[in-house]
């Protein structure tokens, strides 16, 4: 009796060690993945800021060469998803998203922009007067985080999301009508113009002189140029760890300071 209770317990020591081993080493595999995925994103993102740093954003019509560099074949600037080299991406040019008011300057978009992500006139007209309020006088206190805006503006978490896909905190007078998403677009334009500028660009025909014969003035801050600021979000993953972060980068490839980080935030739920 004595000889199968102490079997018994040898068998259960047993198998909480094997237990234990497993578990040991499955979170062992789980950061030897994160590492390994972690590694394949900085590389990937290091890749690409230099294929940025080092070649032309936009290709002309009549440049004969096609770009050969998978990076530079790959890429787009509206924003929109493209996996090259184990890594998916999303490259924003910024001056294409729509700027949220700052202090001192008044601007009537906000509201037309809340409009167009969804938001009823009603509380989008609200919001755009308590968030004028809050950037007024005496603190002209300008937005540090678009999470501000729950409080601020009595905007739904979800209604921040969708505002932060097509605005930005960036404080960019540019616009870009080539890389601006249509919310934005429609935020800009009204009427019979942005039936136009809508049309052109689903044809592959909005350009500058395009935009000219249909406003007759595209303003001294409109440009179909890229840059110098993006929204450069990378994503890897490997062995179930799944890495995705996001940076605002402002680049000069021939500044003194090629490279400036202006935000970070990790879209994976990691620090």
């Amino acid at each position: 009796m004595l000889v199968l209770l102490i079997t018994a317990v040898l068998g259960l020591l047993a198998l909480q060690f094997n237990l234990e081993a497993r578990d040991r080493l499955s979170k062992a595999n789980f950061l030897a993945n994160r590492a390994e995925a972690e590694l394949r994103l900085h590389s990937r993102e290091a890749a690409m800021l230099h294929t940025l740093l080092t070649h032309t954003w936009v290709t002309t019509a009549d440049e004969k060469d096609v770009p050969t560099h998978p990076y530079v074949a790959a890429w787009n600037f509206r924003g929109q998803p493209f996996t090259v080299d184990g890594a998916t991406f999303r490259i924003q040019d910024v001056s294409g998203l729509q700027p949220l008011p700052q202090p001192r300057l008044s601007d009537d978009s906000f509201a037309k922009l809340l409009v167009a992500i969804g938001v009823d006139n009603a509380r989008a007209n609200e919001a755009a007067s308590r968030l004028t309020g809050f950037l007024g006088p005496p603190g002209y206190t300008p937005l540090q985080a678009f999470g501000d805006l729950q409080p601020i503006a009595g905007l739904t978490r979800a209604e921040v999301q969708r505002l932060e896909a097509v605005a930005t905190l960036y404080p960019t007078r540019n616009f870009n009508p080539g890389t601006a998403p249509n919310e934005v677009i429609s935020a800009r334009f009204g009427g019979s113009i942005l039936q136009g500028v809508q049309n052109l660009r689903s044809q592959g025909q909005l350009d500058t002189d395009s935009l000219r014969r249909l406003m007759n003035d595209t303003g001294d801050f409109t440009s179909f140029y890229p840059g110098p600021a993006f929204r450069l979000a990378a994503k890897v993953s490997f062995g179930g760890a799944n890495l995705h972060r996001e940076r605002t980068l402002v680049l000069r490839p021939y500044g003194r300071e090629p490279v400036t980080l202006w935000s970070h935030r990790r879209l994976d739920g990691g620090e």
